[in-house]
């Protein structure tokens, strides 16, 4: 199992996607260009990354219907599967009940649907959230073929042309925020449908607010899902619900190899970024365990990325960094993060002409606490200056 693709409702599929090209690297590959359709769809990539991106044309679109409710943002975590035909049968033979819904609720599910070379079925938890579980023949044989679309590669478009490097060559993680009460129901349910397993917990908690947060992983490794809740009226998290009008996704992740050469040149497009605190780095070098020279701690805090590591591999270093809002809302965001080896040098050094050699070692895994508390005070300055944040104590 892995992520197929992420599929995103917005009010202008071009426009997002000219923005997702001209600032975060991404290259336009394929549109519907019927005119006869309700809805406008593009198709973009980099890397192993993949958008639908999806904007009404009348009315009677779906996306129309779902913006008349909630602002933009992804609405279908694609997975793609092997075997679906009979993982399908073993599903529906539960008769699973909504994690998200009252326990009485059935889930809604699709018929498995056949488009040529591909076989699909929709998993819909709640009307802000659901799950397309696709079936390809092999990789790279159906690169344009997506449930009900019919996608013609696109002409180049007028925009400037670069590339980044290194790219942004994959979805590291999804994170879903959920309403209080709803974190171990729907972690319970991708532990039992999924097959998912628990990985990581965190509490995270300020003078100000807090979240409850579980991550989720396949037993291949290769999908995370880490899980908020809030455990305050106030919390960031309430905060992208109330905008929200419901559980969805907060923010993807995705992966580089060199992240402060990707963020620096990110900076240079014009992508807005999070703000770390300098008292950050100060105390960066006397954390315990800390390998870091002056020299890269300077080159980490110009790009204000935050850095953690395992105790039992400090110099396998996580970085880690995020997007302001993409959207009016304060709801998603994209994150930017690197998941250094012990045989890859320490930055300064970068990395970003050097081909990846068979010998390396397996990049570090999890998500370091220390990066998720200094998140959650980055993202709780945003909230104060949006007004939307008083103390609870």
């Amino acid at each position: 199992m892995d992520i197929d693709h992420l599929h995103f409702y917005v009010k202008d599929a071009q426009q997002l996607r000219n923005w997702l090209v001209q600032r975060m690297g991404f290259t336009a590959l394929a549109s519907q260009i019927n005119l006869g359709q309700d809805t406008q769809v593009e198709l973009v990539g980099q890397g192993a990354v993949r958008f639908l991106l999806s904007s009404a044309r009348s009315p009677a679109s779906p996306v129309a219907r779902y913006l008349k409710q909630h602002p933009p943002g992804v609405v279908d975590i694609a997975l793609r599967v092997s075997g679906l035909v009979q993982w399908w049968k073993q599903f529906l033979a539960h008769h699973p009940p909504s994690p998200l819904a009252a326990s009485s609720d059935t889930l809604h599910t699709s018929e498995l649907q056949h488009q040529e070379e591909l076989v699909w079925g929709t998993i819909t938890l709640t009307d802000t959230l659901r799950h397309t579980l696709i079936e390809r023949p092999q990789a790279g044989s159906s690169d344009f073929a997506f449930p009900n679309l019919t996608l013609t590669p696109s002409a180049p478009i007028d925009l400037p042309s670069w590339q980044l490097k290194p790219p942004l060559n994959q979805i590291d993680h999804v994170v879903l925020n959920v309403p209080k009460g709803w974190l171990s129901k729907l972690s319970d349910w991708y532990a039992r449908f999924f097959g998912f397993q628990k990985k990581q917990s965190f509490r995270i908690k300020t003078p100000h607010s807090g979240l409850r947060s579980v991550v989720m992983q396949d037993p291949t490794g290769a999908i995370q899902i880490p899980i908020n809740e809030p455990t305050t009226v106030n919390s960031q998290i309430q905060e992208f619900l109330d905008y929200n009008s419901g559980a969805g996704v907060q923010h993807i992740a995705l992966r580089t190899r060199d992240a402060i050469a990707t963020v620096a040149h990110l900076r240079q497009r014009q992508v807005p970024f999070i703000t770390v605190p300098n008292t950050y780095y100060a105390s960066l070098m006397q954390r315990e365990g800390c390998h870091l020279t002056e020299a890269a701690v300077e080159a980490i805090a110009l790009q204000q990325l935050l850095v953690d590591w395992q105790p039992t591999d400090p110099q396998a270093l996580l970085l880690q960094t995020f997007t302001q809002p993409i959207f009016a809302e304060p709801t998603l965001f994209f994150e930017i993060i690197e998941r250094q080896t012990t045989s890859q040098p320490l930055y300064p050094i970068s990395i970003v002409d050097e081909p990846i050699q068979a010998q390396q070692l397996s990049p570090v895994q999890g998500f370091g606490e220390r990066n998720f508390q200094a998140l959650f005070e980055a993202i709780e300055q945003e909230q104060i200056h949006r007004g939307n944040l008083q103390s609870s104590c």
